[in-house]
């Protein structure tokens, strides 16, 4: 038997199929600490995840421990209502809606009885594990995959009225909950040196480390393009940032570029599109939804140029990186592309 430490991950989401960045990122760190350390998943996992038979694609784990949560729309909705009393007294809305009772148990009786070197928790939704009284046992880690506030900032200045005011509060919640996150860890991960002088900028003391996003460049080479010059648009839809980009590449961008170019085409990839923008799409032959795609990179490789206009959110976008390794050109926003050292006119 090896005699190895043992490390405990947790995590808001079950870290596969690989459909968004986040699912990605926390995979493909899973299989490296699985290397040197033998790893426990603690994970909430969603119906649609499938989890029980995906199993077997975290295999080189030695324990994954599954929390059951239903994050439909009106789920979500419901239990924000549930928790409401908490969203009143300043927990954030984003914390509310993963909040689970289940996951908070089931991680205090692993810290119990794991003998874990380290528990290393993922994403800002998670952040109240740090402040159970288990938690002063083991050493803890808390891995930071966007700045939270600075997203939900500029939502804000996206938005107008009850939503510009919902977005606000959000963000003057999020940066408290994420200062005193920050300040009760161990050490914090961030994505780039961009969210790392966030975190500075708030606690200048913490032990804060870059471990950036990145990409297989042997499995991602450069395909054969469409006949037809191709725009593709890459993104799981359910994630704020990505829908408010198609929508602005819907309503302002696209146009522009239609009546430019006779033969131009558009293709949206990535699962969970609201209804009302899958009708515009509908609307336009020249524009196609694909939803999930068994292979992100066939779509991207083959398009001409990779659109990703971003508008908020933060933290580092694995479109990008994914795009650069297949060698497909991107026009992308300044947002769209922030922690990645691109150099405008040359890089994209």
């Amino acid at each position: 038997p090896r005699n190895r430490p043992r490390l405990l991950v947790v995590s808001s989401t079950f870290p596969y199929p690989l459909i968004s960045g986040g699912k990605q990122r926390v995979y493909h760190i899973l299989r490296e600490l699985a290397k040197s350390f033998d790893v426990t998943l603690l994970t909430l996992a969603e119906e649609q995840d499938e989890p029980e038979r995906l199993r077997g694609a975290l295999g080189f784990l030695d324990e994954v421990v599954v929390v059951p949560i239903r994050q439909t729309r009106p789920r979500q909705l419901l239990r924000l209502l549930l928790n409401g009393w908490r969203w009143v007294l300043g927990e954030p809305a984003e914390v509310v809606v993963k909040r689970s009772g289940a996951l908070i148990r089931r991680y205090r009786q692993l810290v119990q009885q794991g003998h874990f070197a380290a528990a290393q928790i993922e994403f800002s939704q998670l952040a109240p594990l740090l402040f159970v009284p288990e938690s002063a046992r083991i050493a803890t880690v808390f891995v930071a995959h966007d700045i939270s506030y600075v997203s939900q900032g500029r939502k804000a200045s996206r938005c107008h009225g009850f939503r510009h005011w919902f977005w606000r509060r959000e963000e003057r919640l999020m940066r408290r909950l994420e200062t005193a996150t920050w300040r009760q860890a161990n050490r914090v991960q961030c994505m780039s040196e961009v969210d790392r002088e966030h975190v500075r900028a708030l606690v200048p003391e913490c032990p804060v480390d870059v471990v950036p996003n990145g990409v297989d460049t042997e499995r991602l080479q450069p395909h054969t393009l469409e006949p037809l010059p191709t725009l593709v648009f890459v993104g799981w839809m359910r994630h704020f940032p990505n829908r408010d980009a198609v929508g602005w590449l819907l309503e302002e961008i696209w146009p522009l570029i239609r009546s430019a170019h006779a033969q131009v085409q558009l293709t949206v990839v990535g699962g969970g599109l609201p209804a009302d923008l899958r009708q515009r799409i509908g609307a336009d032959p020249r524009i196609t939804y694909a939803g999930l795609v068994d292979d992100v990179a066939d779509a991207v490789g083959r398009a001409t140029v990779s659109v990703v206009p971003i508008r908020i959110g933060s933290g580092s976008r694995l479109k990008i990186l994914e795009s650069m390794a297949l060698g497909t050109p991107i026009v992308t926003t300044s947002i769209g592309c922030e922690g990645i050292p691109l150099r405008d006119g040359e890089h994209a």
